[in-house]
């Protein structure tokens, strides 16, 4: 999840974090995962971190040069 420079710091992903981790609790859900594209290590997102979100295994996806940094 990202947020707009101009906006960051005002809880708009924590909010909507929190909404979607208890809709999913809600229904069922015993265990939340995180993955994205060209991603930088969850430790680097406050937000993830705030609900107790780990790196269990780091990966690599191939792209063109420049995709990914």
């Amino acid at each position: 999840m990202g947020t707009a420079p101009d906006v960051q710091g005002r809880g708009i992903a924590t909010a909507i974090l929190a909404t979607m981790l208890r809709w999913a609790w809600e229904h069922g859900a015993t265990h939340a995962y995180s993955a994205g594209r060209c991603r930088k290590p969850l430790r680097d997102f406050g937000v993830y971190r705030k609900f107790g979100f780990v790196d269990a295994y780091t990966y690599h996806y191939r792209g063109r040069p420049g995709e990914c940094h």
